[in-house]
């Protein structure tokens, strides 16, 4: 760690092996520590800045070549806003790129330039450029044949004259796309702002539908829809997104000359194809998301409980089915069922019940520490003779340890009562140093379910982590590609097993790392086929794959293996993928430039 203070600035500059970042200020007063100089070199120093430099490398001195570090930085202005990013020697050809960032007058970024890749006008370094010789060079740079003349290299936004600063027309880089600030009859994104109508004699509102959730008994986990009426007008926000491809159409009596932003006093407002609507009540809710078809709207409904919980979601044709003039229909809890979005709560606000479209319920219990521990949807609902509950089970830290089938004629409601009973103390369970002769598996079963019977339950999934547990007498390798495999798995996924269903065999697969936990190795057998699969990988300093094998034995047939070859240029970007399947020649699989 290397620090620099002045009067009016601090630099801290830190030294790692991976990375090195450095913020400086504009200083009045130089102060030099003359046992760790700072050196600064390859950028403005004169502007405020970040500098980063990832090596590429394991190294000790920091010094490299240019190849084998990634150089950013970034310059600040006065307010600590980015305004330009030069990425060292990034290009293909090793030209430096150059991101342009700029600002309207009330600091907010309308405008997003493309990447620029540094040409001769500009030197190949990190120096900063003045804004001005940079737009005109990506200007410039864009408006070639190569680039189709575009003359907007970049993606504007045009804001409302208000305080909420929100968009009114969003334009994206080329001519097609450009915003035409003296029209309307652009290829842009227009958002228009204004509250929800309703119908009269002379005009056709937007007419949407009040309904609100009661519960049955004051119970919250029973709710049930109810329709209040039509929101009255101006209850609700609404928002109009017309895309690039809606025909914008001019009020009768709007000016003939230039338009300055907003546009919505000189447009028709209107929706249908290529638009949608979004209203929103005063709480923030979305509750009615409208599109259009063919010029005909589709509606769906988002509807919440006092608690803010989404409760309803009516699709667009469970809308048109479950209204009839002001009221809903007779049958619309069948509506509900075959089009609708249900969902129940407990006092907890956690999701106990949910139903999809033409699906039945599925039921969830939790304990104490609201995690999930019992799932049962509509099939295993009606398992007979006895029920089946999908279970879970976590350990200190949260992790899923093992999985299965629960089978027991509990309801919902008894399995979450059993659930919050303060005598059932353990909400984990922890790794056993022996067999556990009722799972079968290496860890206890004390949390809720805790009664587990061999002769109706199973186990589906397990999962081990810090140590490596139930290798069926397999011997770890010490080293892959030469890397020495890790000792210290602390808080890594080790082994997982995965029951082949209906039967007694598993899939065990294990996963090596090496000293910077980093998977190298990974193995797994399947009792049932009879294979073993294993795959190993050589990684850089980086983490980069640069050579892999694989190979699949399966009982009574010979083993295939395949190795898979990489090549990176200095930026990490993948050139060559090469493979190769046993002794056969090496095949080309991809290539970039």
């Amino acid at each position: 760690m290397q620090m620099e203070i002045s009067l009016l600035k601090m630099n801290i500059i830190t030294d790692s092996i991976t990375n090195i970042q450095y913020l400086k200020m504009k200083k009045l007063i130089a102060f030099a520590l003359l046992l760790f100089p700072v050196f600064s070199i390859g950028q403005t120093t004169t502007e405020n800045y970040v500098k980063t430099t990832a090596y590429q490398i394991a190294t000790q001195t920091g010094t490299v070549t240019d190849d084998q570090k990634i150089e950013t930085i970034s310059y600040y202005d006065g307010l600590g806003r980015a305004k330009q990013t030069v990425s060292a020697k990034a290009g293909g050809d090793k030209q430096n790129i150059v991101q342009l960032i700029t600002y309207d007058s009330l600091g907010r970024t309308n405008k997003q330039y493309l990447p620029y890749a540094t040409g001769a006008e500009i030197p190949n370094s990190l120096d900063f450029t003045n804004q001005g010789i940079l737009k005109s060079s990506i200007e410039t740079f864009y408006n070639t044949t190569k680039y189709e003349n575009t003359l907007n290299p970049y993606s504007e936004t045009l804001f409302e004259n208000s305080p909420l600063n929100r968009p009114v027309r969003q334009g994206a880089p080329g001519n097609s796309w450009k915003i035409q600030k003296d029209s309307i009859y652009d290829h842009t994104v227009h958002y228009i702002y204004t509250t929800n109508t309703v119908s009269d004699a002379n005009d056709q509102g937007d007419d949407v539908l009040d309904f609100e959730v009661i519960f049955n008994g004051n119970d919250i986990t029973q709710p049930s829809l109810q329709l209040v009426g039509i929101h009255p007008e101006n209850n609700l926000s609404r928002t109009i997104i017309q895309d690039e491809n809606f025909e914008q159409v001019l009020a009768p009596t709007g000016p003939s000359g230039p338009f300055d932003p907003p546009l919505q006093e000189h447009q028709i407002v209107e929706s249908g194809n290529h638009a949608s609507e979004e209203f929103t009540n005063k709480k923030g809710q979305v509750i009615l998301k409208r599109t259009y078809n063919n010029d005909i709207a589709h509606d769906t409904y988002y509807i919440y409980d006092d608690f803010g919980n989404l409760t309803y979601v009516l699709s667009p044709e469970a809308s048109n089915q479950i209204v009839s003039g002001n009221n809903l229909v007779s049958n619309h809890q069948e509506v509900l069922d075959k089009l609708g979005y249900q969902y129940k709560y407990d006092y907890r606000n956690r999701l106990i019940k949910k139903k999809i479209p033409a699906k039945g319920w599925e039921s969830i219990v939790y304990n104490r520490l609201d995690k999930p521990i019992l799932t049962q949807d509509a099939n295993q609902y009606t398992k007979t003779p006895k029920r089946e509950w999908l279970f879970t089970k976590y350990d200190a830290f949260g992790r899923v340890v093992y999985t299965g089938i629960k089978r027991a004629n509990i309801s919902r409601t008894t399995f979450q009562i059993i659930a919050n009973d303060p005598a059932n103390l353990e909400q984990y369970e922890q790794v056993s140093p022996t067999l556990n002769v009722d799972t079968g598996i290496y860890y206890s079963s004390d949390a809720i379910p805790a009664a587990f019977d061999p002769a109706l339950d199973e186990i589906l999934t397990v999962n081990y982590y810090d140590t490596y547990k139930d290798l069926g007498g397999y011997t770890l390798p010490t080293s892959v590609y030469g890397q020495a495999v890790t000792t210290n798995t602390k808080g890594l996924p080790t082994v997982s097993k995965v029951r082949v269903l209906g039967t007694d065999h598993w899939i065990t697969t294990l996963t090596l790392y090496d000293e910077k936990a980093r998977p190298i190795f990974a193995r797994s057998e399947n009792t049932y086929l009879g294979t073993i699969d294993t795959s190993e990988s050589l990684l850089d300093f980086t983490g980069k794959v640069l050579e892999s094998r694989t190979s699949h034995q399966k009982s009574g047939h010979q083993e295939v293996i395949t190795k898979d070859f990489f090549s990176y240029d200095h930026q990490n970007r993948l050139i060559t993928h090469m493979q190769q399947i046993d002794n056969e020649p090496v095949q080309l699989i991809a290539s970039n430039t």
